[in-house]
């Protein structure tokens, strides 16, 4: 799973990269994923029972404010540029050059990447509901359902507030990989600007962690992807364009006692404090389940 290196100072064998048979092994795991979603789809479609319908006769409601939707396009742009700076480390002489170090390209994309994640942390605190991303008591019922539908049990899934349980398990996963990204790329990259000397054991292991969680999140990403790309989830994805959904597209899959987002024609201010409060909708919502 790992390339292996002797020591310097212990004559010993010790895994020193993640291989990129691993890393290709390890994303296999989309195909295996899509594959399934394929098979149990081809079987069955998901039924999205129970909820409440949109109280509001509105042809259209808000799900994305423009300050969200520019943050996830411009994030992709940067993570594509991670991704593609990264290979060229991983596999030396894979990629032609792009006039300047491949190693200079991957520190200024993760230094925008870092930003941007701060900016949208502050703007998730100040602006939004940060909690409307957080698991509820009513997401466990959620997940049994949803695994229930995936063991070929159940055709019915409940309808969600704004966020479903898998997009909440998908946000913590790319919290958790991120994190540990960039923990040890800040280390790599003062190691290798010299800015400071770590020992080797410590820049042994940093590589070891980075390799693995940049190859789960680029596996993460991919998965988001195909899951987006997939028919039923179209609206979801106009949505990232145009930041709305109709009052059809909402009504399908959205329970209106778990989320109740703005009409896009209201005012901004009214959108503003509608977006501030929808967690707790959900929250007030859980006894049902």
């Amino acid at each position: 799973m790992f390339r292996t290196g002797e020591d310097w100072f212990t004559d010993k064998w010790l895994a020193q990269q993640l291989s990129w048979t691993a890393a290709l092994a390890l994303l296999t795991l989309v195909v295996l994923f899509a594959g399934l979603h394929l098979l149990r789809r081809g079987v069955g479609a998901p039924r999205y029972t129970g909820g409440e319908p949109a109280a509001r006769s509105v042809p259209r409601f808000e799900r994305w404010e423009l300050g969200a939707r520019l943050y996830h396009w411009g994030n992709l742009s940067f993570l594509l540029l991670l991704v593609v700076s990264g290979i060229a480390l991983f596999i030396p002489a894979s990629l032609p050059s792009p006039g300047v170090s491949w190693l200079l390209v991957h520190e200024i994309s993760a230094g925008l990447f870092i930003f941007g994640l701060i900016a949208h942390i502050v703007a998730a605190v100040w602006l939004s509901d940060l909690r409307s991303m957080w698991f509820a008591r009513s997401d466990w019922r959620d997940f049994k359902s949803f695994a229930r539908y995936y063991a070929g049990a159940s055709h019915e899934l409940p309808k969600a507030g704004k966020f479903d349980v898998w997009q909440k398990i998908y946000h913590t996963s790319l919290i958790l990989l991120s994190t540990a990204a960039i923990a040890t790329g800040v280390s790599l990259f003062l190691n290798a600007e010299v800015l400071t000397s770590f020992g080797h054991p410590w820049m042994r292991w940093q590589r070891l962690i980075h390799d693995c969680a940049a190859t789960l999140f680029l596996l993460v990403i991919l998965g988001h992807l195909y899951v987006r790309l997939a028919k039923l989830n179209w609206p979801k994805l106009r949505s990232m364009l145009s930041g709305t959904l109709t009052h059809a597209e909402f009504d399908a899959v959205h329970d209106w006692r778990r989320w109740q987002p703005p009409a896009d024609d209201a005012p901004h201010l009214e959108k503003k404090a509608q977006h501030k409060r929808e967690a707790s909708v959900d929250r007030g919502a859980t006894s049902h389940g």
